[in-house]
């Protein structure tokens, strides 16, 4: 069957992209506030420093999820963004996370 993908503009980069909050470890959780200019270039940042040089794509096991900021931008966001391909297991234990990144 063929798949035809429709266009869909980008968002404005000022425009609120999500509102996540800190684990509130020091007293309230607070609201933090992304865009999706900071979304797009802290994901730019990741990318820079993981993915090896040449073209990909390049498989990612990840041990945060992607529920958690952290996991969102170096999980969901980078598939996004580059060339990566991210597992769709959540390895915890070390045995699991070598058998996750034997399987890439």
């Amino acid at each position: 069957p063929v798949v035809r993908v429709r266009h869909v503009a980008a968002p404005e980069p000022g425009h609120l992209a999500l509102v996540t909050y800190t684990g509130g470890s020091t007293g309230e959780p607070l609201p933090q506030r992304k865009t999706w200019a900071m979304l797009r270039d802290a994901t730019a940042v990741n990318l820079a420093h993981y993915l090896p040089p040449g073209p990909g794509p390049v498989s990612v096991v990840a041990t945060v999820p992607s529920q958690h900021f952290y996991g969102l931008e170096t999980t969901a966001l980078a598939a996004l963004r580059g060339p990566v391909a991210i597992g769709a297991g959540m390895p915890l234990y070390p045995a699991d996370v070598a058998a996750a990144l034997a399987a890439v």
